[in-house]
């Protein structure tokens, strides 16, 4: 364990915070939240992912509408987010623990960092675990409920385990260059709009992995020599976001995705699947 996932552990199970929730948070409350008042419930997020599609995003747009980032931060991202509703529970701190949006609310971190402010996010509050013990918050949040992303290394871990793991902030999530390809291969694919199950990116990952991703990258001359997994130099590879894709317009991987979809999209999925692949075959 690293001193960021140490201290996340004595913030996250052990002493209040300043800013902590109300305990009269009810679920289906919908209420604002700083990020410096909220806490990662996964280990990893994609940078490049964050970087690109949200903050380098927002920085290009203050600078066209003559704007500080401050500025833009007060007066647009304040607004994009007041009611946003992400879905999320409050820790037995009092912390609020997002189940979504880790890679928007880095990047808002990160403009807190360089700016000072911010930006009240909406949340709308599950459960409310203040005045649990840990092991009765470990067990019914990553146990009963299936909440939290955690990485196949811990699957021998007990929940207490993995919940103490998680990192400090949003800025100290471990780099997942996965994570960032998986957004490239939803938009090819014209599903991010879409709503599946919680983390689907990573889950879609490791599926990916365990279908020989990466021993077809390797084949197709897609990873540099010797390399066994992605890296942030490869992740906007069209060719390689075309394999995975293409992995998951089969028989096989249309299935899996349409069974981590939420049952209201998978009508929709299962068009949009239809129309890529149509688009992909088309192609020379």
């Amino acid at each position: 364990m690293n001193r960021l996932h140490g201290l996340a552990l004595v913030l996250l199970l052990a002493a209040p915070t300043v800013g902590q929730a109300s305990p009269r948070m009810a679920p289906g409350d919908l209420v604002n939240v700083r990020p410096g008042q909220m806490h990662p419930s996964q280990m990893d997020v994609g940078r490049v992912e964050s970087n690109t599609q949200h903050y380098d995003r927002w920085r290009a747009d203050a600078d066209k509408r003559g704007m500080t980032l401050k500025k833009y931060a007060k007066v647009v991202l304040r607004k994009e987010f007041a009611k946003k509703g992400i879905e999320a529970d409050v820790a037995p701190n009092g912390d609020v623990m997002p189940a979504d949006a880790h890679h928007r609310l880095r990047a808002l971190e990160r403009i807190a960092d360089e700016t000072g402010y911010q930006v009240p996010v909406g949340v709308r509050i599950g459960k409310n675990y203040q005045g649990w013990k840990l092991e009765d918050f470990a067990n019914d949040y990553v146990v009963q409920r299936g909440k939290g992303y955690f990485p196949p290394s811990f699957d021998k871990l007990t929940p207490v385990e993995r919940v103490r793991r998680l990192p400090a902030s949003f800025m100290d999530l471990e780099n997942s260059p996965m994570r960032s390809a998986m957004g490239s291969v939803y938009r090819k694919l014209d599903i991010e709009d879409l709503r599946f199950e919680n983390y689907a990116e990573f889950k879609i990952g490791d599926w990916l992995m365990k279908q020989g991703l990466m021993k077809n990258l390797a084949r197709d001359g897609l990873l540099p020599p010797g390399h066994h997994r992605l890296s942030d130099a490869i992740v906007k590879d069209d060719r390689v976001i075309a394999a995975m894709s293409n992995v998951l317009r089969t028989d096989k991987g249309r299935a899996f995705l349409l069974d981590i979809a939420a049952e209201d999209q998978r009508k929709t999925l299962k068009k949009r699947l239809t129309s890529s692949l149509e688009s992909a075959n088309m192609r020379p």
